[in-house]
């Protein structure tokens, strides 16, 4: 080893081994001997993946999500349920192997679960929805105060299934170009800013107009809403679907067909 310089103002300067401490040329000389080969090497792990799961429980904290599905061991299932499906879509055994890299532990304080107990919190939200969404819609008219909300949102979108054993899977109008493939119709409930209030699943060849049904029976008899205007596209807004409206005694006073511009 030799020392390498460096000149400033003139003057050269010395920097090498020669000036470490002793126990540190010790050391250095020993390591190249080969005298320090034989020691254990510290093995190199990886902790859980903490910030993806922190960041989308706060968000779900912060619109009441979390509040809604409940902090029971199924309620904190469903959550990781909900929150795993935004950065991984996939099956609930693969949902299960994702958990393994991230810290579903110590943000939601699972510590063990495999895909059975996950369909058993999809039963239990099930059996829960209609509670949940008037959590949802409670929470969505305590922000807006006074008086209650009369305006809501409706559309609903296709998802289009490669299995056969959906029991709404059917062949419906293929809007998408996907040919011989079974589909489920999802129609999706919001309020004004577009929060989300209520979802429903309808067999694949319902037509748009035949579900807006359920969305008056959501708005009338769960949220207690008498009076409202009701948005949808020009192919959901006909005759057929209103004249429910009137059967379920909301006060319709006017109906209006535009074009979006």
């Amino acid at each position: 080893m030799f020392p390498s310089w460096r000149r400033g103002r003139g003057e050269s300067y010395g920097w090498g081994i020669h000036r470490w401490p002793a126990a540190g040329l010790e050391v250095f000389r020993r390591l190249l001997r080969g005298e320090l080969d034989a020691l254990p090497v510290q093995e190199l792990f990886q902790g859980p993946i903490f910030g993806l799961l922190l960041v989308l429980k706060q968000i779900a904290e912060q619109l009441g999500l979390t509040a809604a599905i409940g902090h029971s061991a199924l309620g904190k299932l469903a959550l990781f349920l909900v929150l795993a499906r935004l950065p991984h879509q996939g099956s609930r055994l693969s949902a299960v192997r994702w958990a393994e890299d991230h810290a579903v532990n110590e943000v939601l304080g699972l510590s063990s679960f495999d895909e059975d107990d996950l369909y058993l919190a999809l039963d239990d939200l099930c059996a829960r929805q209609e509670k949940i969404e008037q959590v949802l819609y409670r929470r969505y008219q305590s922000r807006r105060g006074a008086p209650p909300p009369r305006l809501f949102l409706y559309d609903v979108i296709i998802s289009y299934l490669e299995g056969e054993k959906n029991e709404l899977g059917e062949f419906g109008y293929d809007r998408d170009g996907k040919r011989g493939k079974l589909q489920i119709v999802i129609g999706l409930l919001t309020g004004a800013p577009g929060e989300p209030l209520a979802v429903r699943v309808f067999q694949g060849n319902t037509s748009d107009p035949t579900t807006v049904a359920d969305q008056v029976k959501i708005i009338k008899e769960q949220f207690q809403v008498e009076e409202l205007v009701f948005v949808g596209d020009r192919g959901m807004v006909k005759s057929r679907p209103f004249g429910g409206i009137y059967q379920s005694g909301l006060a319709a006073r006017s109906m209006r067909l535009g074009h979006a511009r």
